[in-house]
């Protein structure tokens, strides 16, 4: 292992040489090297940034809380070190001081942090009008959190809610934050990556399907391309306010990505290996039986005392010696990293595969992954840096596409009728043995690169120019081989041959320049930061498919050797300039004040809108650092609040006067209308009023930050319907529209425990939304399955008719039914006869959050857990509501006792109603133990320090606010309709396989 070492460590100090490194005749220059522990444990502390002050010289302590910084100049040197959760720290020390320990204390909030707001130099917390939540992820990954990057992103950020993805390995979901903020376009925030936006679409299609996949096993968020080891931290800023100087389409707010960086020094190895497993709990009992009044022989069918057949597919497939189709998926990360590097020249890279299989053997993804980051600094006044990131993936899904490419279904409605089927054998649809000859698959290839140039020509100047792309390729395809059987085997005319690809390539590019001058101004000790710079961002996705149908042999086949062979193909091309002016006047580094001005022209925009312009006024004021200020037990204290405006872009050719080719008479081609478009086409604008405050208490024990937010979107974009006479069919969009979100947000921390044995923490987030559909603009209501856009209540409002109540008399009648009228009908119950959908509640989370919390014992133990938790919605479940009242296979159904629901079947008539429950729950979603090896036990391996963690996520949940209707159970309550953008909050869900858990070993080792 030592010579390994020693090999890999002279392959990075050769490329560290050939670097230039000044003139030989260079004067001899000292070093200082030391540790940086926790005051509290004397545990090593990673990733702190220990600066030289008065230069550029700085490096960040490596896994192990060592740093060493050469080319010091003089007999002393003023250390200054930074890390989140902790006090700055500032001392001097001799030059050439090989024994420096700096042990910093912890804070439950850091007022000097540098946080990443668009402007070129960057902003200390302190000096923030809005609240910005960070996430230390190489802190998040040391605490044994786990899971993909929207995983570990969400319930660790108040205000952020990510709609859960189902158990097929590869999906994810849609991210929101602070609430639904438009009707027709999405609401998912923009995000960079080390400055560079990147794709971050979260509905992308599976296996092709143009229809929509997010009911059909999931959808695929591109944010989950990214690896959360190459993650140093994350920032989100939440909301116009705070979002200003991004400009157009950042009023859904902005995440923010740096990747991690090199240090001066000798190279520093990290190894990772993770092995786990993934599976479904529960996997038999959790499917509700089906039931029937069939008369066929059924030998694996339970009958009733009511004469009704109870029959459960996989205890039947049990019962029979087959087995069921659920396995045990083997997951596998094997990971190496280094970074290293001179005062002139630092690097990290990295190299990562990982293999994730579902609980079917048919769904897995193979995933490859690298990152270069370099950056050189000539001298203190200039800094380069390059980062670069690579990924390659191949998924294969459970299922996706239209009916019967669905294995839920298959299990959910297995049925009776079929049980002696020899080719059924109770399945519906399509049985597992069938599904494993159909490929739905997904490959990435995608590279992310940046370039950074910074330049202090002057002690109050600093300026930089950012510039790189996205490059991405998706191609997703789904194929159903020729069956020796043709149209009579389960997929029917698919089963002749069907194949379709569909190929998306993205590419996204910005190039930002910004500078920022500061200058103390003669008078009550006042600063002025005044900030400049100017944007350019072009977006091109080129994408095309084709399908083919009827191969000519059994197997499987190509589009090419199809006998139907259908194609199309897309190009779509978006340009954003802007430019911005930002002031900031600071009092004592105590009161701050801020103005700024983003204006912005877009592509998008209609031909008579030309340029839009958004501004920000903020303020904070650290109350605790006057002299006034004498509350003991409070140790910082900090008031803030923020006005701003962001944009939101119309579709790329929702402005845009269109037509359609055709066939024209004798095959000849032609043009017919396609969408009338509106030259007058703004940008949907975002509005926010946030108000708040940060704090820490009982010698930093305590830390709490509290904020209140209402924002509106003004010019809200909706679909009108089109006059006959235009010439033109279907909708045009307008700016007609308002809604309204509003809330709160609480993040709060505590030391509970705080002793040389034991360190006990605990963390909370909570957050509160409330939307509003304020102006239609004089268009009616908007329809949409199960909800409503109405004017007075919430965005996606779920409107179903409510049977409040029923009975049966003797001869088994219904009587005395009454249903909820609606505001028309003057409120109150009608008979059920007359009733009409009423409103049962928004269709989103209206409140959510998390607790975490860690304990640290033995010195090197540590024990993680992570509860999140969601309510205050209403949903509609697909499954339960048909099988009550449209195919009728409940056990509550066939046999006509419950008055209330015979009423909806044969009164009312809307099978929707019989799924209608009240959304929420409470999960443990992590649980893990952490042991950070000795010293002697990395001495074994050869190592310098390393550790190990038993993680499990996904356990079971806690709390369910309704897990059922009518004694029929939800396979998962956690289960709901991705948001997208044609259906935002969308509240039906069926056929979506439940989440899996999973449970991993990771052993890292540092060298």
């Amino acid at each position: 292992m030592q010579s390994f070492r020693r090999l890999l460590s002279a392959g990075c100090l050769a490329l560290v040489a050939a670097a230039p490194v000044g003139a030989e005749s260079t004067p001899m220059q000292e070093v200082v090297t030391g540790i940086v522990v926790s005051a509290r444990t004397g545990q090593p502390l990673a990733g702190a940034q220990v600066a030289v002050e008065g230069t550029g010289q700085g490096v960040a302590t490596n896994s192990s809380g060592r740093f060493l910084i050469t080319g010091i100049s003089g007999a002393t040197v003023t250390l200054r070190v930074v890390l989140i959760g902790y006090r700055e720290y500032t001392e001097v020390y001799q030059a050439g001081d090989a024994t420096i320990q700096i042990e910093l204390e912890e804070t439950a909030i850091d007022l000097d942090a540098i946080v990443v707001t668009g402007t070129a130099g960057g902003s200390q917390t302190r000096a923030i009008g809005t609240t910005i939540a960070q996430l230390d992820m190489t802190e998040a990954l040391q605490a044994g959190q786990s899971g993909t990057f929207q995983e570990m992103l969400n319930s660790n950020v108040s205000g952020l809610n990510m709609a859960s993805g189902p158990g097929n390995v590869g999906t994810g979901g849609a991210m929101k934050i602070r609430g639904i903020g438009s009707v027709t376009l999405g609401s998912g925030p923009l995000v960079y990556v080390d400055g560079v936006r990147i794709d971050n679409n979260s509905n992308a299609r599976i296996g092709s399907d143009q229809g929509n996949g997010t009911m059909r096993g999931g959808s695929v968020s591109r944010l989950n391309d990214l690896n959360p080891e190459e993650i140093q931290s994350v920032e989100v800023i939440k909301g116009p306010a705070a979002a200003t100087l991004y400009g157009t389409e950042a009023s859904a707010g902005v995440i923010q990505i740096t990747t991690k960086r090199g240090t001066v020094g000798a190279p520093q190895w990290e190894f990772t290996v993770r092995q786990g497993v993934s599976y479904l709990s529960n996997a038999v009992d959790r499917w509700p039986a089906v039931y029937d009044k069939g008369t066929n022989p059924c030998p694996n069918c339970e009958i009733l005392s009511s004469g009704v057949r109870k029959f459960e597919v996989l205890k039947s497939e049990q019962a029979l010696g087959h087995g069921i189709p659920f396995t045990y998926g083997h997951d596998q990360t094997y990971g190496i990293s280094s970074r290293g590097g001179t005062d002139l020249l630092r690097y990290y890279f990295s190299a990562q595969v990982d293999r994730d299989e579902g609980f079917v053997e048919w769904n897995h993804q193979n995933k490859y992954s690298a990152r270069a980051n370099l950056e050189i600094t000539p001298n203190e006044q200039l800094s380069i840096s390059t980062n670069m990131g690579f990924l390659r993936s191949k998924s294969r899904f459970n299922g996706g596409g239209p009916f019967p490419i669905e294995f839920v279904s298959s299990i959910y409605w297995g049925t009776p009728a079929a049980a002696e089927d020899e080719r059924r054998r109770g399945w519906n649809w399509t049985p597992p043995w069938a599904m494993e000859t159909v490929d739905v698959t997904e490959g990435i290839d995608r590279i992310i690169a940046s370039g950074t140039v910074r330049h202090n020509p002057f002690p109050w100047l600093v300026h930089r120019v950012t510039g790189g792309a996205d490059f991405g390729s998706a191609v997703s395809g789904r194929m159903v081989p020729r069956s020796p059987l043709g149209s009579a085997d389960f997929f029917g005319a698919m089963s002749l041959g069907h194949v379709e690809t569909t190929e998306r390539s993205v590419t996204q590019a910005n190039v930002d320049y910004g500078a920022t001058a500061t200058f103390d101004l003669p008078f009550l000790g006042t600063t002025s930061e005044t900030s400049v710079g100017a944007q350019y961002y072009v977006k091109k996705t080129h994408e095309f498919g084709a399908v083919g149908d009827q191969f000519p042999a059994p197997g499987p086949g190509t589009v090419s050797s199809a006998a139907v062979k259908t194609g199309w193909e897309d190009f779509i091309e978006n340009k954003t300039f802007g430019l911005y002016v930002q002031e900031q006047l600071s009092w004592n580094n105590r009161l701050f004040a801020t103005v700024a001005f983003r204006g912005d022209d877009n592509s998008a925009f209609g031909e008579n809108f030309d340029f839009i312009l958004y501004p920000k006024v903020s303020g904070s004021w650290v109350l605790s650092e006057e002299s006034f200020f004498n509350l003991s037990l409070v140790n910082n204290l900090k008031l803030r609040a923020a006005w701003g405006r962001a944009g939101r872009q119309p579709d790329v050719f929702a402005a845009r006067r269109l037509y359609a080719p055709i066939t024209a008479g004798g095959d000849q081609p032609g043009l017919t209308t396609d969408a009338v478009g509106n030259p007058d086409l703004k940008p949907e604008v975002g509005e926010e009023l946030e108000v708040g405050f940060d704090a820490s208490l009982l010698d930093d024990r305590i830390g709490i930050g509290f904020t209140v937010y209402n924002k509106d979107t003004r010019d809200a974009i909706i679909a009108r319907p089109v006059s006959p006479s235009s010439g033109f069919a279907g909708t045009q969009f307008v700016n007609v529209g308002q809604l309204n979100n509003r809330g709160i947000e609480i993040e709060a921390s505590a030391t509970l425990v705080r002793s040389g044995s034991v360190d006990w923490d605990i963390g909370f987030n909570y957050a509160t939304n409330n939307s509003e559909v304020v102006d239609l603009g004089g268009l009616p209501t908007i329809f949409l399955f199960g909800q409503r856009h109405q004017e007075g209540l919430p965005v996606g409002a779920v409107f179903v008719e409510n049977v409040v109540s029923a009975e049966f008399d003797a001869n088994g009648n219904i009587v005395n039914d009454q249903c909820e009228a609606t505001p028309e009908q003057g409120g109150g119950m009608v008979p059920c006869s007359m009733a009409q959908p009423v409103y049962r509640g928004p269709s989103v989370p209206t409140w959510y959050g998390g607790v975490n919390t860690s304990v640290r014992f033995l010195q090197n133990f540590r024990v993680f857990a992570l509860v999140d938790f969601s309510g205050g919605y209403t949903k509609i479940s697909g499954d339960l509501a048909a099988s009550h009242l449209l195919f009728q296979n409940s056990q509550q159904i066939l046999e006509r006792e419950d008055a209330q629901l015979a009423a909806m079947s044969e009164i009312v008539g809307n099978w929707l109603q019989a799924g209608v429950l009240k959304g929420g729950l409470a999960k443990l979603r992590e649980l893990s133990l952490s042991y950070t090896l000795s010293d002697e036990i990395a001495s074994l391996a050869g190592s310098d320090g390393g550790s190990l963690t038993i993680s499990a996520r996904n356990l079971f949940n806690l709390w369910e606010a309704q897990s059922g209707t009518f004694g029929r159970r939800e396979i998962d309550v956690e289960l709901t309709r991705q948001w997208n953008a044609s259906r935002e909050g969308g509240v039906y869900h069926q056929t979506s396989m439940p989440p899996a858990t999973t449970v991993a070993m990771t052993v890292r080792l540092n060298y």
